[in-house]
Order: structure tokens, then sequence, then C-alpha cells
């Protein structure tokens, strides 16, 4: 088993729903991508899957993985530091996900917009970044480091406490 992919969306609403227990992971050693998150995010108001609990420490082990999208969910607790090795973290609008992001984040993508998130942002994190997502979070401090991140092409920042000069990008910026 290399992939988990569930998600809900307009036409096929998924009705999956519970606590994602700690040793969900044992016995798939390969897995490198779990996605179950609402698939339509013009539709933000519309529930999510309904996953709830903490974020699953157990995929540090699993050597191939690297993709985790568990947006739109009911998810709590901190980001385990097991997960800076991640290319890909989405967890936006999981509003009782909170701490501070990972130090050596390695993701090219970060969607974590409308979480409790909180502190600065690393300055490691900025190499390889093609999308950061932090609106509604109280993620604080200044933005450019960001300069360094050539790759970048969306920026998602609106209401959150960073100030700064604004990053010059080939994409786009939502304030």
């Amino acid at each position: 088993l290399s992939h988990i992919y569930t998600s809900s969306w307009q036409r096929h609403p998924s009705r999956i729903s519970g606590t994602l227990p700690a040793d969900l992971f044992r016995g798939c050693p390969t897995l490198c991508r779990l996605i179950a998150h609402k698939r339509d995010a013009q539709r933000a108001l519309e529930p999510g899957l309904e996953l709830s609990g903490t974020l699953p420490a157990a995929l540090s082990p699993l050597a191939d993985f690297q993709d985790l999208r568990l947006g739109y969910n009911r998810l709590s607790g901190t980001i385990p530091a097991e997960f800076s090795g991640l290319t890909r973290l989405e967890l936006r609008v999981n509003k009782d996900i909170s701490g501070t992001l990972p130090k050596h984040a390695r993701a090219h993508y970060l969607g974590l917009g409308s979480t409790a998130l909180s502190g600065t942002i690393p300055t490691s994190i900025a190499r390889g970044l093609t999308h950061l997502s932090l609106e509604e979070t109280g993620i604080s401090g200044t933005l450019p480091h960001l300069l360094d991140a050539p790759a970048l092409t969306t920026l998602r920042v609106g209401y959150s406490q960073l100030s700064g000069t604004i990053p010059q990008i080939n994409g786009s910026v939502w304030l």
C-alpha cells in the first residue's frame, strides 16, 4: 500500500469520520501519500471528512512518506517534528492545530492557513518552497527571508500577524 486517498467534494461527499488511530499506519511501510481532505475549496463552509484527534506522529518511521493532506477536518494538537521531512503538508482549516511551524521543514507546499499556529516563520523554510498558506493564523514576524524563495508561486498571509516587505513572486499573493 503506497497511497491512501479519500476526499469530499460537492458531487461526491465522503462519509468518513472519527479519530485517526495512533497505529493506523503500522503494517504500511511503503505508504508515501495520505490524502483525506475536502477537495472543493470553493465551498469552504461545507464540512470536510470530519476526521478528529491529534496528528499521527507514527508516520515518521515510514521512509517514503512525503505527502500529507488532512485539510478541512477537526484535527487538533501540534505538528509533530517528524513532519519536517514531508514535501507537502496540507492542514488548512483545522482550527485546533496549534504550536509552531516545524523548524527544519523541507516542504515545497505548506498549506497551514486557518489554524491556531503561532510563532515565526523559520528562516530555513524558504528553500524550495512553492506554496505558503498562513492566512488566519497567529504567525508573526517579518517576511524578508522569503525573498530567497525563487520557486515561490503562491503566498497567502491575509489576517495573520506578519509584517514586512511583500516578496516579488511569479504567481499570486493573497493579503
